[in-house]
């Protein structure tokens, strides 16, 4: 009676004599480091881990000894910010842990955070004015501007312009051309 085999067994079978080029090695290996730091990245977000622990990831999977050097890194915390939340980690782990300067990138969010400020402001004057032109006033008034379809264009528009201000000030900051987003 034959041998049955599984299906395991079979594909080794058939792929013991493949091996990896150097530069499929070299991609698995990044791609593993890279799951590894956004597996960390999730964790440091999710307040499961300190910013000493983070810190220590960071170095524990760094083989250069530059943190901040690595694109690959830089890319991965910088993909993580995101105009509408508070940054404050992630600009910290940028200016700390990488040693890069996020004066720029600080302000560009600031601007963004005027510039919303202003919008929010004038389509809530606008929202009152239209009210009041259908008879409906008073200091009790107070339109919602958030579910406004008008301000969500308008917030997009500002968010995409800022964006962009932001990818430039990183690409600055770290000579690396590509988006991070």
């Amino acid at each position: 009676m034959s041998e049955i085999k599984s299906t395991l067994e079979l594909v080794l079978e058939k792929t013991r004599h493949l091996t990896l080029s150097r530069e499929e090695k070299q991609h698995q290996e990044e791609n593993e480091l890279r799951n590894k730091l956004r597996g960390h990245l999730r964790k440091y977000q999710d307040g499961a881990m300190k910013r000493e622990e983070m810190e220590r990831a960071l170095r524990d999977l760094d083989t250069t000894g530059a943190i901040g050097n690595n694109p690959l890194w830089v890319r991965e915390i910088v993909a993580r910010i995101d105009l509408d939340r508070d940054n404050g980690i992630w600009l910290d782990l940028l200016k700390d842990a990488c040693k890069l300067p996020v004066d720029r990138v600080e302000a560009v969010i600031a601007d963004y955070n005027k510039s919303l400020k202003v919008e929010r402001l004038d389509r809530t004057r606008e929202m009152v004015t239209e009210l009041a032109a259908a008879g409906i006033e008073g200091s009790a008034v107070r339109p919602y501007v958030e579910g406004d379809p008008q301000f969500t264009d308008r917030r997009k528009a500002l968010k995409s312009k800022y964006q962009l201000r932001l990818e430039n000030a990183f690409s600055d900051i770290t000579g690396d051309r590509t988006s991070p987003t």
